[in-house]
Order: structure tokens, then C-alpha cells, then sequence
């Protein structure tokens, strides 16, 4: 009898696996494997690998029940397989079934698996998920026992170089000590139980992403369902006081008016900041549209500036607009221009001292394929180095001194116009110094 699983040639000679892992003298090898532990040692293979199977597969069914017991022997799970077609299936059925895996390794001798069957394990391996790679340990040798007689077989060479360029291959020569055998298994379950541990992590990471793209679809859901309720009744406030003060319901007297001035100031603060909130959850959700047109960015910032006219006489800024005396064309969605210039006015005004000074000014490059930059200076209270990014986060107010408390505000002013200029297909950039004051660049793509 021989056993191809370790390579014990047994014509003449017949070698025998005693209890205490020793073979007999006349051996190839003097000692096959030292005495095999009854259980596995402490690192061995780590709680990870202890729940996956080794599955042996031996040209004759004895050899693959001496290997299966000499591996349990050393604590390690084994199964033997009944012929290549059942290891095949077992294989094809763990790639399948998905999720965490429960076969560790492979072990198998060449000449029981063969060069057609090698191509078929190693289709069937192919199919696995990018995390995973079923290690195999070869055993292979240059001849085997048939008919009484000792055949060659060259392709036992050509069978390992195959399935080493497709799968995770150890490939052991024969005769082997049970020692290597079983060293080489459990460095396998190692691996295999490593490829366990990076599966969880993506599983971990995929189900926080799913997890974060519902709680943020399920904010945005609320947000535009808040807004939208609270901006109907708002637009009825404002309809009516409008209204009052029209005198359409009868004649008011100054000390009258003065009230009514307030709760129509309070009620178009409270709307812009509701429509705030209503464009960053069209933003978040991807519902925002564009309508990009070829646009005179002159005639966009003379609008913006007459909207905030009032706003620079009553703090008594000054502001100054630099552009270019020829027109310059940029492609942008006018509205949405609009209302970041807006914003960004609005938010160097806010935090400018009285008395303080704005400037606008446009860059236009000679290359007219770069883009076209916006600049507002202001001589505010700057930001801090460490908060520049900061401030384009949604909700986010970094100035945590007087100035927040009297210009509080929702924070996504800047959030939303730093999105809006992407997608028009620019961005929206700045640079400050504590106590010189902030740059806001705005950069739109040149209308060509």
C-alpha cells in the first residue's frame, strides 16, 4: 500500500503512521513527523481559523484517511473528499453560498486531481469574490505506484505551474514529513482566516455607508418636508403684512408701521433661511438643476450689487467693484450665480466691522481656456488658518465670539454656494487672516 498524501512509498517497504507520529525504520525518511498533539497549540491558528475545514483529497481512500486523522490529531478540522468530481462540487457550493467562509484549505496530491480536474478547481476558484483565495497545498511527486510498478508522471510539474497562476498554491514534494504537512496547512488556515477578517471589514464598511446614505437621505427627506410646510404659511405672514402696510385694510399710523416693518424683516429672514435649507436638501439629494448659459458676469454682479446697496450704506462700507471694461463671459446658471455672489456679499458685509471696506474685483487670463476668478476682499475679522475648510461645511459657524451671536445665521450659506459653483463646473475657494480679513474666490469656466 502506499500513501500518495505524504509520499510514503510502500512496495517492498511498507510504511505505517503509528500513534506516536513516527513511521516504521525502513522509511525513506528516518522520522515522518514528531508525536502529534492532541489538541491544537496555543497560536497555531488563531480563533479565526479554528472554525475552518481542510478538505483532503489522496488517490486511494485509506491515504486520504490517514491524512484526515493525522490532521484532526493536530487540532486541525479535516474532511476527506471520496474523488476530484465531490471536491469540485464542494468547492463550486462554498464559492456560491457566499458570506463567510467555512473551507480553510485544500490539500491534495497531483496525481489525484489531475490536469483536467486542476482546470476545472481553478475555473471554479476564479469565481470567488475579491477578497477571497482559497489556498492549496500540492503535494506533489515525480512518480506514483500503478499496477505493481513505479510510473513517471511529468505532468505533476505542469499541474502545480497551473493552478499557481490562478490560485494560492503550496506546493510540498514527496515524500513529506507529516510535521511540513501540517505546518503548511495551518499557514494556510492563517491566510484564509486573514481574508475572513478583511471580508467583515468591507461587510462593516459597506453596511456603515448603506447606513449614512439613508440617514442622509432620510435628513434631506425631512429637511424639504419642514421647509416646504413652514414656507407656505411663512409666504401667507409676509402676503398680509404687506398688505397692512399698503393700507389696503384701512389706514396705520407710523407707530403701527414701525411693528409691522419688524414682523415683515423677521418673516423675509425666516424665509431665507427656510429656502437655505430647502437648496441644501435638493443639493444633498441631487435634485438641484442647471441651466448653464453663456452669461455677462458684468451684468450679474451690477444686480447683485443694487441688492445690497442698503446693506453697505447702514454699516457705511465701503465697496469697490474692479472689472474689466470689456465684457467677460462665463458659462454659469444665472440664478445660481446670482445667488452665490449674493451670499458671498452678504457674508463680507456680516462679518465686516462699520466703516470697514469690500472689494470685487475679476481676473480674466490671457489663455482663454482658463478659467475666470471672481475675487471678494473684505476688511472683516478673518478666519483662523485651521478653519478655512471649516467654514464650507453644512451648518458649521466658526466664529465663536460676538459677531455669531449677533449675525447667527444657519451656516450653509457657504456650503451652498461652494456646491452650486461646482456645479456650474467652477469652485469656490478662500484665504484669511485673523484680523486682515478674508478672500473668497469664485471660479467659473470661460464662455468660449
Amino acid at each position: 500500500m502506499s500513501n500518495p498524501a505524504t509520499g510514503d512509498r510502500a512496495t517492498e517497504r511498507r510504511v505505517l503512521i503509528h500513534d506516536d507520529g513516527s513511521d516504521s525504520p525502513a522509511c525513506v525518511a528516518p522520522q515522518l513527523a514528531p508525536p502529534l498533539p492532541s489538541a491544537r497549540q496555543d497560536g497555531d491558528g488563531g480563533p479565526a481559523s479554528e472554525a475552518l475545514t481542510a478538505l483532503v483529497l489522496a488517490p486511494v481512500g485509506r491515504d486520504t484517511d490517514l491524512t484526515v486523522d493525522a490532521l484532526r490529531q493536530a487540532g486541525i478540522p479535516a474532511r476527506g473528499m471520496p474523488g476530484a468530481g465531490a471536491l469540485l462540487a464542494t468547492v463550486a457550493e462554498e464559492v456560491s453560498r457566499g458570506g463567510t467562509p467555512t473551507l480553510g484549505a485544500i490539500v491534495v496530491t497531483d496525481d489525484a486531481l489531475g490536469i483536467d480536474w486542476s482546470v476545472r478547481l481553478a475555473e471554479v476558484l476564479d469565481r470567488q469574490p475579491p477578497w477571497s483565495d482559497l489556498p492549496i497545498v500540492l503535494l506533489a511527486g515525480s512518480a506514483s505506484l500503478s499496477g505493481g510498478r513505479w510510473v513517471h508522471l511529468p505532468y505533476a510539474s505542469a499541474l502545480a505551474e497551473r493552478l499557481m497562476q490562478r490560485v494560492s498554491v503550496t506546493v510540498l514534494d514527496r515524500p513529506v514529513r507529516m510535521a511540513a504537512l501540517i505546518s503548511a496547512v495551518r499557514a494556510a488556515l492563517r491566510a484564509r482566516a486573514r481574508q475572513t477578517e478583511v471580508m467583515q471589514l468591507i461587510e462593516a464598511r459597506d453596511r456603515a455607508v448603506a447606513d449614512a446614505e439613508r440617514a442622509n437621505h432620510a435628513k434631506s427627506q425631512f429637511l424639504a418636508f419642514v421647509s416646504h410646510e413652514l414656507r407656505t404659511p411663512l409666504n401667507a405672514v409676509g402676503g398680509y403684512v404687506q398688505l397692512l402696510l399698503m393700507g389696503v385694510h384701512g389706514a396705520i399710523t407710523q407707530s403701527q408701521r414701525e411693528p409691522l416693518e419688524r414682523v415683515d424683516r423677521a418673516q423675509q429672514h425666516i424665509l431665507g433661511i427656510i429656502n437655505s435649507l430647502l437648496d441644501y436638501a435638493r443639493i444633498e439629494s441631487g435634485r438641484l438643476e442647471y441651466s448653464i448659459e453663456t452669461i455677462c458676469l458684468t451684468d450679474v454682479v451690477s444686480d447683485v450689487t443694487n441688492m445690497i446697496d442698503s446693506q453697505l450704506a447702514a454699516k457705511q462700507l465701503a465697496f469697490q467693484s474692479r472689472l474689466p471694461a470689456e465684457a467677460v463671459l462665463v458659462s454659469a446658471d444665472r440664478e445660481k450665480l446670482r445667488q452665490v455672489l449674493l451670499n458671498l456679499m452678504s457674508n463680507a458685509i456680516k462679518f465686516t466691522p462699520d466703516r470697514g471696506r469690500i472689494v470685487m474685483e475679476c481676473e480674466v487670463p490671457d489663455d482663454t481656456s482658463a478659467p475666470v476668478q471672481l475675487h471678494v476682499h473684505d476688511s472683516g475679522i478673518g478666519i483662523a488658518a485651521e478653519k478655512l475648510e471649516a467654514i464650507f461645511e453644512p451648518f458649521v459657524q466658526v466664529h465663536g465670539d460676538r459677531w455669531t451671536e449677533v449675525h447667527r445665521g444657519t451656516g450653509l450659506g457657504l456650503a451652498i454656494s461652494r456646491q452650486m459653483a461646482r456645479g456650474m463646473g467652477g469652485d469656490l475657494q478662500v484665504s484669511s487672516e485673523v484680523g486682515n480679513g478674508s478672500t473668497f474666490t469664485l471660479t467659473l469656466p470661460r464662455a468660449l
